[in-house]
């Protein structure tokens, strides 16, 4: 019976829970009956208590199922290894994002692991994430479509910043599946981690798109929650393409929603969205006050994520008025913060804002070694967004060391990238480092087009860079900041 019900499963292996919930039986007599298979070669170990079944075997269990056990037998084996599934992924969110406050989950009917903290969180989601996937595929196109929607929502703090290549696969079996059962509540929850995702992949204009269907489907359903996630989610996208009275217009909305609904992590992360949209227009006093409140919001509530983002903006905020102290203080505690609790990618952005400090202070061995690790996190994760950052300012890096040529090579990268994406913010940062550098190599004239380019950009966004970039024409980097006596310019300071 066990050798017929692990070939149920559909993902590509499985270890003594899932067994216990296929079989409704306990964790030890599951892990006996598994050894009993693998000594006759029926299973096989791919890692510790984890296994795997030669696809010929799972054909034939599948024959030997069909024929012994019947279609509402496999459904309801197929049902308790969804809900313990469901039951783990909400136990293991709850323990890494506590602030994350799902539907509870229904209570399996197995046993479920226990997870001592957040790093055995993360690890038992790791380790399980394709089986996951297997699952929501089979569960979109098998009848399950609750269960889908279900884990591709608990999933979201898992999946946000970390896979986002998977939680566009994850979010799209829902939006399938959602589709097929008709219910338009779990597209629109559906549609904003699309979004989410298309975000983070350097696709702003596709991800504003999907959040704007979310946000009408969600007003035609009531849903308050969703409208309010949609509109938080389009303040961001459109800030991208530097709509800001627009996005700070739906930031207020969205943290009125949130309010209305006593949801502090909403609220949080709206005054912490409104922050960065004041920041970007220049209103540097409503900004930190904004940034201000969501970090004594989100330290209050426990929503780490949020304050460490506060966090990060203040000091991008102090840093473009001069305080290098002030700047430093903040990004330092976001630092320890999201040693913590944070995704990769916002410990990669911490160390974007900190090298860009460094920098301006002179201290350039730090900001190159920061700018490497940063690199390497976007990279790795496909963060476009954060890459264009960590690129421009590896190039205000290595102009301010004295190589030219390969700042050159950072900002042109910089700006590709910028210009896929549709980051109009991120193209004039670009341009106005590669005037400088131009104008380090004796190219003037290519200097002051970029330059020009540059004007024209925070000119058309409203941003306060216009009339700084107006008041002085393009000028090595090299000369604004104070080299380390002991700083060794890196041999290369960017991968690929």
């Amino acid at each position: 019976a066990m050798f017929r019900l692990v070939g149920l499963h559909p993902g590509p292996d499985w270890d003594r829970y899932a067994a216990a919930a296929l079989a409704n039986t306990s964790l030890a007599e599951a892990g006996r009956l598994i050894a009993v298979l693998a000594r006759a070669h029926l299973v096989a170990p791919v890692s510790r208590d984890r296994y795997a079944m030669h696809d010929l075997l799972r054909a034939y269990a599948a024959d030997l199922a069909a024929s012994d056990d019947g279609e509402e037998a496999h459904h309801a084996a197929l049902t308790r290894l969804f809900d313990y599934y469901l039951t783990a992924c909400v136990a293991a969110v709850d323990v890494l994002a506590p602030s994350f406050r799902g539907t509870p989950a229904p209570a399996a009917a197995t046993p479920v692991p226990s997870l001592s903290g957040p790093a055995a969180a993360l690890a038992w989601l790791d380790t399980e994430l394709a089986a996951l996937i297997a699952v929501i595929s089979h569960g979109a196109s098998h009848g399950w479509p609750v269960h889908t929607s279900r884990l591709s929502v608990t999933l979201v703090p898992y999946l946000n910043d970390r896979r986002n290549t998977e939680a566009l696969t994850i979010h799209t079996l829902a939006l399938d599946a959602a589709h097929r059962s008709g219910d338009r509540s779990a597209q629109a929850i559906a549609l904003i981690g699309i979004g989410l995702a298309h975000r983070q992949q350097g696709r702003p204009m596709l991800a504003a798109d999907c959040h704007q269907q979310a946000l009408t489907l969600a007003g035609e359903t009531g849903d308050l929650l969703q409208q309010a996630r949609a509109l938080g989610n389009l303040v961001m996208d459109l800030g991208f393409q530097g709509e800001y009275e627009q996005a700070a217009h739906y930031a207020e909305q969205a943290m009125g929603l949130f309010r209305q609904l006593g949801n502090r992590p909403g609220e949080a992360a709206a005054l912490s969205n409104l922050g960065v949209v004041c920041l970007r227009q220049g209103h540097y006093p409503q900004a930190a006050d904004y940034l201000r409140q969501a970090v004594t919001l989100g330290r209050e509530i426990g929503h780490h994520v949020t304050e460490v983002m506060a966090l990060t903006t203040l000091g991008e905020l102090f840093n473009n008025q001069g305080d290098t102290d002030q700047a430093v203080d903040c990004l330092r505690q976001a630092q320890l913060l999201v040693r913590e609790v944070g995704p990769p990618v916002n410990q990669a952005q911490v160390l974007t804002r900190l090298a860009d400090v460094y920098c301006s202070r002179g201290q350039l061995g730090q900001a190159a070694d920061y700018c490497q690790q940063a690199l390497t996190i976007f990279r790795e994760a496909g963060d476009r967004e954060g890459e264009t950052a960590a690129l421009t300012v590896a190039g205000k890096t290595l102009l301010a060391t004295g190589q030219p040529t390969q700042a050159r090579t950072c900002y042109e990268t910089a700006l590709a990238v910028a210009r896929q994406s549709g980051d109009r913010y991120a193209q004039a940062t670009a341009l106005e480092g590669l005037a400088n550098a131009c104008l380090a190599t004796g190219e003037p004239g290519q200097a002051h087009g970029h330059w020009q380019q540059a004007l024209d950009i925070y000119r058309s966004l409203g941003a306060p860079d216009a009339s700084r970039l107006r008041a002085s024409p393009p000028c090595p980097v090299a000369a604004s900041v104070r080299l380390s006596p002991a700083f060794k310019p890196p041999a290369r300071l960017w991968p690929g």
